[in-house]
């Protein structure tokens, strides 16, 4: 359990003392060496909800049972803050960041970009450009993975999509990784300006000629039977666009990092080439990286506890694979376990629009790594660091193997 420290803050006088833990998300002891197990050890030690005076102070759901209902009642923790802190993105960030009956229409525009009919017309694509990157890689007997692969084939796979410039990667990478794991609110901030900036020249641009592409159709969309407004569009762009960059590369690097140091896994993925293909939900459900925000809309007493009028909570969305309660020895990675339920892709209307993209890329990457490079491992003296965050990542992570 995180202990408070000795600085002076205020708790608010609705809080136990016992569930008051000084845990700053941004930074957490021990994150950078395994951020997953930081969070657990500092944040799961009984309670569903435990409070931190970081960044105005703020509730966090740490319990897969507790995590699972509140994704599902926008009633009473509502989506129009998701960050933290609160009150920084200039636009709601739709449909993230909007409640029924907005949500709903919303979701109507982004739900075709993302089926699984559109995802499956993509894997080809996705394949080819990951065994490309892969064969660049494989004769030079090492690379740093984060910025040679998990960087590349998801945001590569994003721009072909939204028809964006491939030149633009670079900048835009750099943009969403600052959203989700700033140096300090300014910096959040200006992260949040450059990426309004880029996404509003690109809107202008595509409601003024449109084409075939899924901006094009955002911009000329409809809200409860009106024009959508220059600000939601440009929020949902952005909204896509953050999401579809971090989050996977987040699930690739650790899924990675792990293979890289259990050797065994690798062979049972290889002898057991179908495992590659069930095992995603499995490498999800302990790597989950999401750690989404809600606010709270009027004073309530929710299991148990007294939660008052605009205070945050973060949904630790991932913590419920982690939870004993939830599942039997749930830091091991088995490949063989049944189908595991758990909200690493958040539950309800909320539940992350690009899970079948993430997932599709995830098993690309394993079926075409693997049968590549199928032994690697870490290189010796290295020291992989992951980085906490609203959305977890893998910041360094240099693998070597034997060329043949």
């Amino acid at each position: 359990m995180a202990q408070p420290s000795a600085f002076h803050y205020d708790i608010p006088s609705h809080v136990p003392g016992k569930v008051v833990v000084d845990f700053d998300i941004f930074n957490p002891p021990g994150g950078e060496n395994d951020v997953h197990m930081a969070w657990k050890q500092a944040l799961q030690f009984g309670p569903e909800f435990v409070w931190t005076p970081h960044h105005g102070g703020h509730w966090i759901c740490v319990r897969g049972a507790a995590l699972s209902d509140i994704f599902k009642d926008y009633k009473n923790f509502s989506s129009k803050e998701i960050s933290l802190p609160k009150g920084q993105s200039p636009f709601p960030l739709a449909p993230t960041q909007s409640d029924p009956p907005e949500h709903t229409d919303f979701r109507a525009m982004l739900n075709p970009l993302l089926s699984p009919k559109a995802i499956a017309a993509l894997e080809a694509e996705a394949r080819e450009l990951a065994g490309g990157l892969i064969d660049g890689l494989r004769l030079k007997g090492e690379c740093e993975f984060v910025r040679d692969f998990a960087h590349v084939l998801p945001i590569v796979m994003f721009l072909r999509i939204m028809k964006l410039p491939l030149e633009d990667r670079e900048l835009l990478m750099n943009l969403a990784h600052r959203l989700a794991r700033p140096r300090d609110s300014a910096d959040k901030m200006d992260a949040y300006e450059n990426i309004f900036a880029y996404m509003g020249n690109v809107v202008n641009e595509r409601r003024a000629h449109p084409g075939n592409d899924p901006i094009s159709k955002f911009v000329h969309g409809t809200v409860n039977g009106r024009p959508i407004r220059h600000g939601e569009a440009l929020g949902m762009c952005v909204n896509v666009l953050a999401g579809g960059l971090d989050t996977v590369a987040g699930l690739m690097g650790f899924t990675a990092r792990f293979l890289a140091e259990s050797p065994e896994h690798r062979r049972q993925l290889i002898e057991e080439p179908e495992l590659m293909r069930t095992s995603v939900d499995e490498f999800v459900r302990r790597f989950g990286v999401a750690n989404v925000g809600r606010i709270v809309p009027r004073d309530i007493t929710y299991r148990g506890v007294e939660f008052k009028e605009g205070e945050m909570i973060l949904l630790a969305s991932w913590m419920q694979g982690v939870d004993e309660a939830c599942f039997e020895r749930p830091l091991e990675i088995d490949f063989k376990r049944r189908t595991p339920i758990h909200t690493g892709f958040g539950n309800g209307i909320h539940r992350c629009p690009g899970s079948f993209l993430g997932r599709t890329e995830l098993k690309v990457f394993l079926q075409e790594w693997l049968t590549r490079i199928p032994d690697f491992s870490i290189r010796t003296g290295a020291r992989p660091r992951s980085v906490a965050g609203q959305v977890f990542s893998m910041g360094y992570l240099p693998l070597v193997w034997d060329v043949r």
